[in-house]
């Protein structure tokens, strides 16, 4: 037989704050753990949908007056995942915080690219001799690097090291140099 008794009413209070106490105590070792800037991060996002909205994310977050330079395979897969209308929001955003794009592509794109040079702003372009039949663009962000695949689904894989993304730059640079417009 299990015996029940009755604790005072002001009892419960007690209970009350010492859960309370103690989530709070989780709270904050779980901020603490948060809060610590890691060296290193990995994200993957699937789907045009969580391509876009992380899309816009690394274009908000990336200081104003930036660069951005992309090794691109043979097609406008990034403009036609984001669709005609986010495209030039999209494009809207990234002039208007002065974010400079330096892009290489593919001997396929050559006309494509020439006609966006006239109406895309702070965007520059060269041409990588050779071809390309793949799907992956290779974004280079200020502290971050990201593998878009243009598969199906969409997918993107960033890393998120500045070391990491300096690293990616010099390797572009090499490339930038090899290329003509």
């Amino acid at each position: 037989r299990k015996k029940f008794s009755a604790k005072p009413p002001l009892r419960l209070l007690s209970i009350v704050e010492e859960k309370r106490l103690a989530a709070q105590n989780i709270a904050r070792q779980l901020q603490e753990r948060f809060s610590r800037k890691h060296e290193q991060d990995f994200e993957v996002f699937q789907g045009e949908t969580a391509f876009m909205m992380h899309q816009y994310d690394m274009m908000e977050r990336v200081p104003e007056n930036s660069e951005v330079v992309a090794i691109c395979g043979p097609t406008e897969n990034f403009l036609n995942t984001l669709g005609e209308t986010e495209s030039e929001e999209f494009e809207k955003l990234r002039v208007r915080r002065g974010i400079r794009v330096r892009y290489i592509g593919m001997e396929s794109m050559r006309p494509r690219l020439a006609e966006a040079r006239k109406w895309r702003k702070l965007w520059e372009y060269r041409i990588f001799p050779g071809t390309s039949t793949g799907l992956v663009d290779t974004d280079i962000w200020p502290d971050n690097l990201t593998f878009n695949i243009f598969g199906d689904p969409v997918l993107s894989f960033t890393i998120t090291n500045k070391v990491v993304a300096e690293g990616y730059k010099e390797f572009f640079e090499s490339l930038w140099k090899l290329s003509k417009e």
